[in-house]
């Protein structure tokens, strides 16, 4: 009988007699960053499933990304968490088959969730493409129909320029003459 059979779906401590830690191991300053289900406590030590047939490393990793263990840190200067910290920790052990099924739908969660991250970003891109494409065609003259009526921009501008030179100099002479 496994661990699992003897405490289906029950929340354990890493250090009881039926406890994940007889399924999980404290790595101390071995390096172990690139394994394959890998999750790294701190820069001391980090959990390993060492018995896969009872505790998927998938599912121990989201554990460890959901937990906060900031919330176990009691140091006052350098944050760090001590080994029996880490052995306090109540951890949900539900039987394998509903592990798989949790790491499958964070994972198809998080496939959604970056299928949705990228239409954002594509949407961001073609967002900037139209932006560029309104506005020249709003200084072009084809945003909106034209007034045969209106005048040229080259002559609005002209005399746009003249009305302010007029004003520049009005505003001197009445500085100059008070």
């Amino acid at each position: 009988m496994g661990t699992h059979d003897l405490i289906p779906s029950r929340f354990l401590s890493l250090h009881s007699v039926y406890s994940v830690h007889s399924v999980v191991r404290m790595f101390l300053n071995h390096g172990l960053h690139g394994m394959h289900g890998f999750w790294n406590v701190d820069t001391a030590f980090g959990l390993y499933p060492l018995q896969t047939d009872h505790l998927l490393p998938g599912y121990l990793f989201y554990f460890c990304r959901s937990f906060n263990f900031h919330s176990l840190d009691k140091s006052t200067t350098i944050p760090s968490l001590a080994k029996r910290d880490i052995e306090s920790i109540n951890f949900p052990l539900p039987p394998l088959a509903e592990q798989k099924r949790i790491v499958a739908k964070i994972e198809e969660l998080f496939s959604e969730l970056d299928a949705g991250e990228e239409s954002l970003r594509r949407a961001r891109r073609q967002l900037r493409v139209y932006r560029q494409s309104l506005l020249k065609q709003a200084f072009t003259g084809q945003l909106v129909p034209q007034n045969p009526t209106d005048e040229p921009a080259s002559v609005l501008l002209e005399r746009i320029w003249k009305e302010r030179q007029a004003h520049v100099i009005r505003i001197v002479e009445e500085k100059n003459n008070p």
